[in-house]
């Protein structure tokens, strides 16, 4: 989702669209069912990208990681099929560094 040439501000926009996706899920359904975008994938790579897009915003990325850990405790839950457990604990590994 988010790319080497992709402006500063626009993960900003993206982050801002997914957590608005996720508040408007909360409504209707269960807390692990509302989690939308890669990290109710588990999708490792986009999460790195991320952190890695957010490092120069220490605000914004203290806030992706601490909000995203509360996602992965949720999921990890509920989850039972093993290689997703693996996946989830190693973006939990991530957003813990």
């Amino acid at each position: 989702i988010l790319s080497d040439s992709m402006p500063k501000g626009k993960a900003r926009e993206l982050m801002l669209k997914l957590l608005t996706s996720t508040v408007g899920n909360l409504s209707g359904l269960d807390s692990t069912a509302a989690l939308t975008g890669p990290l109710a994938r588990g999708d490792v790579q986009v999460i790195s990208r991320h952190l890695e897009a957010l490092e120069n915003n220490p605000a914004l990325l203290q806030f992706y990681k601490s909000s995203s850990l509360l996602g992965i405790d949720l999921l990890l839950k509920e989850e039972h099929d093993s290689k997703r457990r693996r996946n989830l604990s190693k973006i939990k590994k991530l957003l813990e560094a």
